[in-house]
C-alpha cells in the first residue's frame, strides 16, 4: 500500500481561515476581512471537541462502488490552533491506518504549511507529506490531499478577492476566490452559506476558466450538532474522470477528547481510538 485512502471529511467543515490578504471587489488594495464573513466564519467554528462517524462512497463512470467507513476527531490545541484526525475502520485492507493534520501558523499569526502525517499498519512509523505531495490523488477517492485540507479550513498562503453575493439551493451565500500561491489549481471559488456559514459549493479551476473539481453539501441535510451546523451529506464529483464521491455522516457528537489522541505517536498503535460518537 503505498498511500493512505483519505476522507473528504465535511464533517467539522468550516469556511476556511482567511488568515492571508484579502481584496474587496471594489477595491484594488488588500483590506481586512468583511465584518459579516468574518462574523459568520467565527459562529461556525465550535469551540468543543468533536467526533464524527461517516461513510464515504465512490462511484466510477461504469457505477462501480467502493465504501470507507472512518471516524474523524476534531480539536483545539494551546493557542487555538485546530488539528483534525481521521481514522479508518473499513474496508479490511484500511483498517488501522490514520490522517493527522495540524494548523499551522507563523508568529505574526499569519498562514504557515500545516503539517500532514499518515500511517498504516504496513508502513509502521508514521510518515510527514510534504511539498508537491499534498496535490497527489487518493487512493479510492475523488480528493487529493490539497483539496481535503482546503475543506477543512487548513488553508496555505493565498490570495482572497470577495466576490458578489448569489444564492445556492435558494440560499443566501457570500462568495469568496481565493487564488493559492503554491496549488494544482489556479483559483478556488467558495460559496458559503449565510445561515450556517457552511461551504455550499466550492468550484477548484484547474484552469483559469475551466471548473475540474466540484464540491456540494445537500442544503437540506444540515443539520445543528450542539453549537455547530454539520452536513449529513455531500458531495465531490470528479468532471474528467466522471466520477463522484458521497459522503453520508452516521453520527456527530461535540465532546473531549485527551491531547495525547492527537500525537503523532498515536497514529498507529491504536486503530479504534475513542468510543464511536454518540446518536444526535
Amino acid at each position: 500500500m503505498t498511500a493512505v485512502l483519505l476522507l473528504l471529511a465535511a464533517l467539522l467543515l468550516a469556511p476556511p481561515a482567511l488568515a492571508d490578504s484579502v481584496e474587496d471587489s471594489e477595491s484594488e488594495a488588500p483590506a481586512g476581512l468583511p465584518d459579516e464573513i468574518a462574523s459568520c466564519i467565527e459562529r461556525s467554528r465550535a469551540e468543543p471537541d468533536s467526533a464524527r462517524a461517516a461513510r464515504l462512497t465512490r462511484r466510477d463512470r461504469r457505477g462501480e462502488q467502493t465504501v470507507t467507513v472512518v471516524r474523524l476527531f476534531g480539536r483545539r490545541a494551546d493557542g487555538g490552533l485546530r488539528e483534525l484526525l481521521v481514522r479508518f475502520l473499513a474496508p479490511e485492507d484500511m483498517r488501522g491506518s490514520a490522517l493527522l493534520v495540524r494548523e499551522g501558523r507563523t508568529a505574526e499569526g499569519l498562514t504557515a504549511e500545516h503539517e500532514i502525517y499518515f500511517a498504516t499498519p504496513e508502513l509502521g512509523a508514521p510518515t510527514r507529506l510534504r511539498g508537491g505531495g499534498r496535490g497527489a490523488p487518493l487512493i479510492g477517492t475523488d480528493f487529493t490531499y490539497e483539496e481535503f485540507a482546503y475543506l477543512e479550513g487548513f488553508v496555505g498562503p493565498g490570495i482572497w478577492t470577495r466576490r458578489p453575493d448569489d444564492r445556492v439551493s435558494e440560499r443566501a451565500v457570500f462568495v469568496m476566490e481565493r487564488r493559492p500561491l503554491e496549488s494544482d489549481y489556479a483559483r478556488i471559488v467558495s460559496h458559503i452559506d449565510q445561515e450556517s456559514c457552511l461551504p455550499l459549493r466550492v468550484w477548484f479551476y484547474e484552469t483559469e476558466h475551466y471548473i475540474r473539481k466540484e464540491f456540494s453539501i445537500d442544503a437540506t441535510s444540515i443539520r445543528k450538532v450542539g453549537s455547530t451546523w454539520v452536513p449529513q451529506s455531500a458531495l465531490m464529483r470528479d468532471r474528467a474522470k466522471k466520477t463522484t464521491t458521497q459522503l453520508s455522516v452516521d453520527r456527530a457528537a461535540q465532546d473531549p477528547l485527551p491531547a495525547e489522541f492527537f500525537s503523532v505517536e498515536a497514529l498507529v498503535p491504536d486503530p479504534a481510538g475513542p468510543p464511536d460518537p454518540d446518536d444526535s
